[in-house]
């Protein structure tokens, strides 16, 4: 029998399982590792966050040994989002997904007039502070207290954004205990983020001054890019550089299948949500200009509604794609590395400075990489070095037919059919080499504190 650790993590993380996604991916994989660290994870959840689920069972499920803890969320854009329908059909052709996801929960986008709009809006700037989950603050900080008064041992706080209501859960939790606290940031607060919703000045500054308090209050800070750690380096003066780290998503080792052959069709395969229409049209349309005999397939894992919107300005799109619904990370995984090539679509300029969890899955399936990216990108960086990058530029439809021709000459040659890297290549990447990293910073955090790590 595995002992016990003697030291606790006390994590508040809003996504967590049985909601996917990226980031309860990542936080998962957190709670598997930490305990061959010498750490015993506890986590503060809501007991019904408001995301995408999965309808098929957990083939990873959460250890037993893992505390979860439930608390109540309330949440008013649940309220919000009952006054408005679901967006309307588009016109065009019906495209039918594949039902492997059926019985889960999807978040819709919503339907709304310039009113419903304006009022969405005032609500974001006026209510949401920090974010729409800030009616869970006082459920999860009196959660996080509770579990690091109860621990045995030394333990530390640990919160992770988005949403950043997290985080002063947290905060409240380490002024009440004087427990150490980590705070982890997967993307940054207060800038643009590339596919979020518009804000004010005067509301990008409260951001701004929100942010800086909480990095400033924190025992550590935690990103998952070198991007962002300097972005918040550069506009946050006071803090120092030797508290604020990189501890990458990474991936979760997986079985790998057998890409088709040079004589069957190109199969590519696109993870996760798609953040515009206007990222998937170039693709479409180079797909269809593709000969019928030789035309690959795009299966896509993950919401189908904008890929539905953008082949309706398609014609034919049809055709090309499969559409699998949200599915649970192993299928995705699965889909993965079956693929000829993998899709990901995160184009414009000001994506530079997000580097998106599933680039990593991406990786771990060694399969080369169809990619949308901007150039001199930490995400092109990534795929250079771990992988095979096949660019798409310019990113139109030219651009996109220019690559497709490639990889359907090199599919053809029997030269995209073998690994792009050796495991041992990879190992840096795998997400337990990265609870490793953190697992570091959780004892010099506990040291910085007055407590030598055992």
């Amino acid at each position: 029998m595995r002992a016990q650790p003697s030291r606790s993590v006390v994590m508040v993380s809003y996504y967590f399982p049985p909601l996917i996604g990226a980031a309860s991916v990542r936080a998962q994989g957190i709670v598997r590792y930490l305990p061959e660290c010498g750490w015993r994870p506890v986590i503060v959840a809501p007991v019904e966050g408001h995301f995408h689920r999965s309808g098929e069972p957990e083939d990873d499920p959460i250890p037993p040994d893992v505390r979860v803890v439930r608390t109540s969320n309330p949440e008013l854009s649940r309220l919000l989002r009952r006054a408005y329908p679901g967006p309307s059909p588009s016109t065009g052709e019906t495209i039918e997904t594949e039902g492997a996801g059926s019985g889960g929960e999807e978040v819709r986008p919503i339907a709304t007039g310039r009113l419903g709009r304006g009022l969405r809006r005032a609500v974001h700037e006026l209510l949401y502070l920090p974010d729409a989950q800030t009616g869970w603050i006082p459920f999860a900080a009196s959660a996080a207290r509770q579990e690091v008064e109860r621990a045995r041992g030394r333990c530390v706080l640990f919160s992770s954004s988005v949403p950043y209501s997290a985080h002063f859960a947290a905060w409240w939790a380490k002024r009440q205990t004087g427990a150490p606290w980590v705070v982890e940031f997967r993307d940054p607060w207060s800038h643009d983020h590339p596919y979020g919703s518009p804000r004010t000045a005067a509301r990008k500054q409260l951001d701004s001054r929100m942010e800086r308090s909480v990095l400033l209050a924190a025992d550590h800070v935690v990103v998952t890019s070198e991007t962002t750690r300097q972005l918040l380096l550069r506009d946050t003066p006071g803090l120092p550089a030797d508290r604020i780290s990189v501890v990458m998503n990474g991936f979760e080792p997986m079985d790998l299948h057998d890409p088709p052959r040079p004589e069957a069709r190109v199969r590519l395969v696109y993870g996760g949500t798609l953040y515009s229409v206007d990222h998937a049209r170039p693709v479409l349309q180079a797909l269809l200009q593709v000969p019928e005999s030789s035309r690959p397939r795009l299966v896509v894992c993950g919401p189908p509604e904008r890929w539905i919107e953008a082949a309706s300005d398609v014609p034919g799109a049809a055709d090309v794609l499969s559409l699998q619904g949200v599915v649970s990370p192993q299928r995705v995984r699965a889909e993965l590395s079956r693929g000829s090539a993998l899709v990901i679509l995160n184009p414009e300029p000001e994506a530079s400075i997000v580097l998106p969890g599933k680039l990593f899955e991406y990786l771990g399936a060694r399969r080369p990489i169809l990619a949308g990216v901007p150039v001199g990108s930490e995400m092109e960086a990534l795929i250079h070095a771990y992988g095979r990058l096949v660019p798409m530029r310019p990113f139109d439809a030219s651009g996109a037919s220019s690559a497709l021709a490639d990889l359907i000459r090199w599919h053809r040659e029997g030269r995209l059919q073998a690994p792009t890297a050796l495991p041992s290549e990879l190992e840096p990447l795998e997400r337990r080499s990265q609870v490793h990293r953190l697992a570091e910073i959780f004892d010099r955090v506990t040291y910085r504190s007055g407590e030598k790590p055992t």
